[in-house]
């Protein structure tokens, strides 16, 4: 019968579970195939109606990504996309609500474009929920155009 030594023991579950732990990795980017990326903007950034925005990330293969943005403008300010590499989006909604859920691993990105509404000069905020791997938000930001 062979007896395992205890350094081989630790090194293979050290192995097992940085491994795992790969698997889940979830990175920004500074920026994406379409501009900077807002997923590493922080509470309070302004976003310019001028520029193109990514929505991107870097993905282990077991990693989940979901990004809720809800609309908080008093007007018609709204955001575009297209170009959706890697995220499966809902519907806008009536609660001005909209889902971005990764569809695969590795570098996800999307083409985005944030913008007034016609005729206001009030500018537009939302709030960013993001989810990690994980049902519970893990980070939020607020930003305005």
């Amino acid at each position: 019968m062979k007896i395992f030594s205890p350094f081989f023991i630790v090194l293979t579950l050290f192995l097992l579970f940085s491994s795992c732990k790969k698997n889940k990795s979830i990175t920004y980017p500074i920026a994406g195939e379409f501009g900077e990326n807002i997923m590493v903007k922080t509470t309070g950034d302004s976003l310019s109606s001028i520029n193109t925005y990514s929505l991107t990330a870097e993905l282990g293969k077991k990693a989940d990504l979901k990004v809720v943005i809800t609309n908080q403008s008093l007007s018609n300010e709204i955001w575009f996309y297209t170009s959706a590499n890697g995220w499966s989006i809902s519907e806008y909604s009536s609660s001005k609500t909209q889902i971005f859920t990764s569809s695969s691993s590795g570098t996800i990105d999307l083409y985005m474009e944030f913008v007034p509404g016609p005729g206001t000069y009030l500018g537009g905020k939302c709030q960013v929920d993001i989810y990690e791997n994980s049902d519970d938000v893990t980070k939020s930001l607020f930003l305005k155009w």
